[in-house]
Formats: C-alpha cells, structure tokens, sequence
C-alpha cells in the first residue's frame, strides 16, 4: 500500500497537501471559499479518498490466510 501511494502521491506532495488543506480551513472560518478554493478542497478530499481506498485494500489483503500470492496484481488494489 505505502509503495501505491508514495508512487501517486510522494511524501513531498502529501506534505504540501496537508499543508493546503489547513490553510483552506482557515480561510473557510472567516469568510466562505471560492470556487476555486471549493474545487481544491474537493480535489484533496478526493486524493484522500483514493488513499484510503488503497489501506482498505491493503487491510483486506492481510485479513486473508494466506495472504494472496499475486497481493501485488492491479486486480487487488483501487485504480
């Protein structure tokens, strides 16, 4: 899982989208987004959904005994 997500999104990029997504929560209390800030805040949101789905993924995988020899086959992991 870590493997997908760091090759989607490296340590660099998620750190400047944590960063991101603090900076719009601070701006979302005193006044409300743009559309432009609305449609960045919905772009992290999705980049975070796509992580979590990847962790569910990896979850499920290690639930299995045995664990599947392909584990690492596509099928297994959320495009």
């Amino acid at each position: 899982a870590g493997r997908r997500i760091v090759a989607r999104y490296p340590e660099w990029k998620q750190r400047n989208m944590t960063a991101r997504g603090v900076e719009l929560l601070h701006i979302q209390t005193s006044e409300p987004w743009t559309p432009e800030e609305q449609a960045e805040a919905d772009a992290l949101q999705a980049a975070w959904d796509w992580i979590a789905s990847v962790r569910a993924a990896s979850d499920i995988l290690e639930a299995q005994q045995p664990i599947p020899a392909d584990w690492q086959g596509d099928h297994h992991w959320p495009a």
